[in-house]
């Protein structure tokens, strides 16, 4: 995806921002708000908990979505602020007018978020208000934070698009016949307080029926970037250059829709059934969305679903499977069925790989994923800011982030078990 000038809505959790390529990763944020990377022992409330496991930030929320939503802004409330202000001071007047005169109606007016989505966010803000013992405050825009700009902060992926990269294999690819995904979530250069934020948020909804669930993101997200559920699907967002739907009244953001997804979807048919979810959501972007499952022997587990608001062409969604003969799917930036396909590098650097393990019979485990990954990334303009490499039949994953100067899968990989991560929460 080439560098572009971009609007960023991140208000509250999120700020609105113009970034341009010229931004460094040497850049230091004003002394007077940094984000504190160093946190001691894990904090506790009634439904939700946030420390630090195996160097690697994790918040934790269960029970309704309000008693969820009120845990995470509580526990990152301060946090939430100093985020805002950080990239604030990146931004340019302009963007912030741009927001409160193009972001906030259009979010207001266009984007739609159910009963549970809303009460979560509702109680987020309530949480920060009772942990401040004030209401949040945006400094750069003189007033408080209200439910509009939470929305706005997790429809971030409908205002600037995600670079990204991601593979699954299967069967004869791996050691053990079972699926292997691994993923690169590429971003504009952000100043380097992005990558100290990176926070993996777990869900463990109270509702009958819907599952526990992850994603790797920010403070202040209840959506969706890179998620995967209880059992075993994943979920992970590609940005599309498509038209946009600018004349509907019912968007779904696309970081909610993925959320709706890890929420409700369980590992039947997980890939076929995704795509059919997808397609009863109105999306404002193009989007590849990979989803990926355990494999069960028979079904290919992996997909991509080539999604966008050009409703009239199959609903606006299109299931991309693997080749005949293939165990593999990858995905960059690109449509493969709803439009002709464009070259890209990484897509390129990617199917070589896969192709030449596939010739030479050589099993791709978590250790090639992660060398597959690193030659897929992106350095200017975007940067991999974190890499997931999940074995979703065996119930385990690892993360990296991008951390002092590195790219992400240059990093320490630090591994993850379902059990550690999504465990039933204390009753």
């Amino acid at each position: 995806m080439k560098p572009l000038r971009v609007v960023v809505a991140f208000v509250a959790v999120f700020v609105v921002l113009a970034f341009a390529p010229t931004v460094r990763a040497q850049d230091s944020a004003p002394a007077s708000r940094k984000i504190d990377d160093k946190i001691g022992s894990a904090v506790k409330v009634e439904h939700g908990s946030y420390g630090v496991e195996k160097g690697v930030r994790v918040l934790r929320v269960h029970g309704t979505p309000r008693e969820m939503g009120y845990a995470h802004g509580f526990l990152l409330a301060s946090e939430i602020e100093s985020f805002a202000d950080v990239l604030l001071s990146f931004g340019a007047l302009s963007s912030v007018k741009s927001y409160e005169k193009q972001v906030r109606p259009l979010v207001a007016q266009k984007f739609k978020f159910d009963a549970e989505e809303e009460d979560e966010l509702a109680g987020m803000l309530e949480g920060m208000k009772a942990k401040l013992g004030r209401a949040p405050r945006m400094e750069n825009l003189k007033r408080d934070v209200d439910i509009v700009d939470l929305k706005a902060g997790n429809a971030l992926g409908d205002w600037v698009g995600f670079g990204c990269s991601s593979f699954s294999a299967w069967g004869p690819m791996t050691a053990d016949g079972g699926t292997i995904t691994a993923r690169n979530f590429d971003y504009p250069s952000f100043p380097p307080q992005l990558a100290l934020a990176a926070t993996i948020i777990v869900h463990a909804p109270s509702r009958a029926g819907a599952r526990r669930w992850f994603t790797i993101g920010y403070p202040g997200m209840i959506g969706v970037i890179t998620g995967v559920n209880e059992e075993g699907v994943g979920a992970f967002l590609h940005d599309v250059p498509a038209p946009l739907a600018k004349d509907r009244d019912d968007l779904v953001p696309r970081m909610i829709a993925l959320r709706r997804i890890m929420v409700e979807q369980g590992a039947k048919d997980a890939v076929a059934s995704a795509a059919e979810r997808l397609r009863a959501m109105t999306t404002y972007r193009g989007n590849n969305v990979h989803v990926t499952s355990p494999f069960d022997g028979k079904t290919a587990p992996a997909g991509v679903v080539e999604y966008d608001g050009v409703e009239a062409k199959n609903g606006g969604v299109d299931l991309r499977g693997p080749d005949d003969g293939r165990a593999f799917v990858l995905c960059t930036n690109h449509h493969r069925l709803r439009s002709e396909p464009e070259a890209c590098k990484r897509y390129a650097s990617i199917e070589a790989a896969l192709k030449e393990a596939a010739a030479s019979g050589a099993k791709i485990d978590a250790a090639k994923a992660r060398d597959i990954m690193l030659h897929a990334t992106q350095h200017r303009g975007s940067v991999t800011l974190h890499t997931i490499v999940l074995l979703p039949n065996e119930k385990r994953l690892e993360v990296m982030f991008t951390q002092h100067g590195e790219v992400a899968p240059k990093n320490d990989p630090v591994p993850f078990t379902f059990a550690e991560l999504m465990s039933p929460p204390p009753r």
